[in-house]
């Protein structure tokens, strides 16, 4: 396992982008040149250090240097002059990369709130380390698999793309040993574990954002290990709502409270109790903005976004009450009614439902049509 670069700044091999920065910009400023200017075995130090930054923030050479280590970034450009397709295109040989894996965490709209560190454990393929002391690269197809055939036909000479009889496509061989099977794989070159993963959650996260951990998932000898995908999925709050930064919410207010604008309490997603007023009436269903309320803002968490309230207003009140109300309000002029009859509305929990593949001359509701709309009782 190649770890020289991951000790000279002291972090896990699975490490985050975010997490390799912040431990290389603490050594650069203990080992730093300007602060240890008598120091010769600073300055080497602080070189050692910025190299391995220098790999490990860059995803490809960060994944050639977890399986090649450094002779892999050494690896200078192959030419076989048999290869036509290098010939005419001038390409490189190149590592192949074995297949990046994707899995969904879910989380709730809270921790996208506060952030946090969840863990996180999958299934992987590694190469067994009882084999890899005993496997070396195909010296016929330097490790790609597959190897380019030439056959004449006529004048012209046609290239085709095979698996390698030496490897059998597997890219590597037995040095030793090559009849007995390894009682750790038996056989298989690689074994099943079960890996776990530190998720860094950030403040404001959305929903759909991808984190991917280099070089996580499964090995193959001779290839780049190829990356894990994690994206997050967040589930639906039972009082909040995310659009954006913003959050938005329903918040049920008394005749009172509509009347005065005081007294109101809100309960916010991050736990604390917030009181609100307001200079005036609220009407009915209206929406007020509190501003800063909102979410934190990704990648800036000491920003944050606003909070829409939509005012339900609920009346409850007590006869007596109710009687010295409406004759508070009691209108001074009557209401003509029209042929002097008044029709008593109707309480209605939920609305119907249609369906609207029926046609309008459907005998079954012909027999139903009126002059006068009627209000169906529940």
């Amino acid at each position: 396992m190649n770890q020289e670069y991951y000790d000279l700044l002291n972090v896990d091999k699975l490490a985050t982008p975010n997490e390799i920065k912040k431990a290389y910009y603490k050594k650069a400023m203990i080992f730093h040149p300007d602060k240890n200017k008598e120091d010769k075995n600073a300055e080497d130090m602080f070189k050692q250090i910025s190299e391995a930054y220098e790999v490990l923030s860059d995803p490809q050479k960060r994944a050639i240097y977890d399986q090649f280590g450094k002779d892999g970034l050494n690896e200078r450009q192959s030419f076989n002059p048999f290869d036509l397709s290098s010939m005419f295109f001038k390409t490189t040989q190149q590592h192949q990369k074995t297949q990046n894996l994707q899995f969904e965490l879910t989380i709730t709209l809270r921790e996208l709130y506060d952030g946090c560190i969840k863990k996180f454990k999958y299934n992987r393929y590694v190469v067994c380390q009882s084999c890899r002391d005993q496997l070396t690269t195909c010296t016929t197809c330097h490790g790609q698999g597959k190897i380019a055939k030439r056959q004449q036909q006529g004048f012209m000479i046609m290239q085709n793309i095979v698996e390698c009889d030496q490897c059998k496509g597997h890219g590597f061989s037995y040095k030793i040993n090559k009849k007995k099977k390894c009682k750790t794989c038996h056989g298989q070159f690689k074994i099943k574990v079960e890996q776990e993963l530190n998720i860094d959650i950030e403040r404001g996260m959305n929903h759909g954002d991808t984190l991917c951990y280099f070089g996580s998932a499964h090995e193959e000898f001779n290839m780049v290990t190829g990356d894990v995908c994690v994206v997050l999925s967040c589930h639906d709050h039972n009082t909040f709502t995310r659009k954006g930064d913003d959050l938005y919410c329903q918040q049920q207010i008394s005749l009172l409270q509509a009347l005065s604008g005081n007294g109101i309490l809100i309960k916010h997603l991050n736990g604390h109790d917030v009181y609100i007023h307001h200079d005036g009436i609220i009407q009915p269903n209206c929406y007020k903005k509190l501003v800063g309320y909102g979410m934190p803002i990704k990648n800036r968490p000491e920003y944050f976004g606003d909070l829409y309230i939509e005012f339900v207003l609920q009346i409850h009140l007590e006869d007596e009450v109710k009687q010295q109300m409406i004759h508070l309000l009691h209108p001074k002029t009557k209401i003509p009614l029209q042929d002097n009859e008044s029709i008593l509305l109707t309480h209605v929990d939920t609305l119907p439902t249609y369906d609207h593949k029926q046609h309008d001359h459907d005998d079954s509701h012909d027999e139903h049509e009126h002059d006068t709309v009627q209000c169906a009782q529940q």
